[in-house]
This record gives structure tokens, sequence and C-alpha cells, in this order.
């Protein structure tokens, strides 16, 4: 379990690393929208069920593989990074971070190898550094477009 202090200590990298995984999860929904015809208003829990079997799983322009699975749509970057965004909340940052697909993220990307260090059990050690640092992540951490489904 993560003491408080080395939470603090590393405030800094902390966020840069969750305002990545938000960014990158926004880009990536965008470019799904995008790849699969859909528009911000149809993102919700039921997306994944009224589309085409064919359609649940395939491959973005940028490379990222994605597939649905229940009210989650993961995605896989060409250097086997893995962003897991939740769509039947998109847009509420309670809902978003999921301690497990934080980790899981933090973990797979290049640019975040000094706090995967940090991290040694993804649930319990990323759920202690969330809610720790609750407030300051709802102050500091923006969407970049608002949601209107929300």
């Amino acid at each position: 379990m993560f003491k408080k202090s080395k939470i603090k200590r590393n405030k800094e990298i902390i966020l840069v690393a969750i305002q990545d995984y938000v960014r990158l999860s926004e880009e990536l929904l965008s470019e799904l929208l995008q790849h699969l015809k859909l528009s911000w208003p149809d993102v919700h829990k039921d997306l994944r069920m009224n589309l085409p079997n064919n359609m649940l799983e395939g491959e973005l322009e940028s490379g990222w593989a994605y597939w649905f699975h229940g009210s989650q749509c993961k995605f896989i970057g060409i250097y086997n990074e893995q962003v897991e965004v939740n769509l039947d909340k998109f847009g509420d940052i309670d809902h978003l971070l999921d301690p497990y697909y934080l980790a899981k993220y933090i973990k797979t990307s290049n640019l975040h190898k000094g706090m995967a260090m940090l991290i040694k059990d993804d649930f319990k050690d990323t759920l202690e550094i969330l809610e720790t640092l609750d407030s300051t992540i709802k102050a500091d951490i923006k969407f970049s477009r608002p949601l209107p489904f929300l």
C-alpha cells in the first residue's frame, strides 16, 4: 500500500499520467466514433448493443485496435499500450478513472515508466493514489470538450 507522503511527493508525475490517460481516452473515443460514423451523443452503455457484430472490434487508422466488452471499450496501441474506456459514464472523472484500468495504462505506456515503478498492486495502489488526490484530480483534470450526453 502506498504511503500518503509518497503520493504527495510524486503528485506532479501522477497528475501528468492521469491527464494523459484522460486525453488519450478522449482522442481514441473520438477516432472510434469517426470510424463508426457516430457522434458524441451516441456514446453510452448501450452503444455496443446497437452495433452489428462486425463493428464490435477492429483497427483505427492510427493503428490502435479496439473491441467492445460489457460497457467498456478496450484499445491496444501498436506498442501494446492499453486504454480502457467506460462508456456508460464517460466524461465523469470518477468513473473514467478506474484504478485497475488506469494502472494498466500507466504500466503499458512508455511515457510513464517512472510512475509505473511506483505501482506494485494495480488496483490497491492506484485506488490509494486516486483517493488521496481526489480533490486535486477533480480540480485539475479536465475534459477537452463538453460532453452533451451527461
